[in-house]
């Protein structure tokens, strides 16, 4: 569900021109979105993931892998 939100909003920022955001705009959408606007169990997204969900979006969609900027994690090559 989280990566479905997460390409959701990051195409939908795309589609009105947005060439830069944070990954941490998308995944505190989803957080409002799921806690706000629908009903059912909590869940919480922890921070520590955060990095992985825009590294798979650059692998995903590489013609926009400029939209999020990452930094190298400890251990990352």
């Amino acid at each position: 569900m989280i990566w479905k939100h997460f390409e959701q909003f990051s195409l939908q920022a795309i589609a009105h021109g947005k060439r830069r955001i944070s990954h941490w705009l998308i995944i505190n959408r989803i957080r409002w979105e799921v806690y706000i606007v629908t009903t059912g169990k909590d869940f919480k997204i922890s921070n520590d993931c955060i990095a992985f969900y825009a590294r798979l979006w650059i692998k995903t969609y590489p013609q926009h892998a400029n939209l999020f900027k990452t930094k190298r994690m400890i251990g990352e090559i």
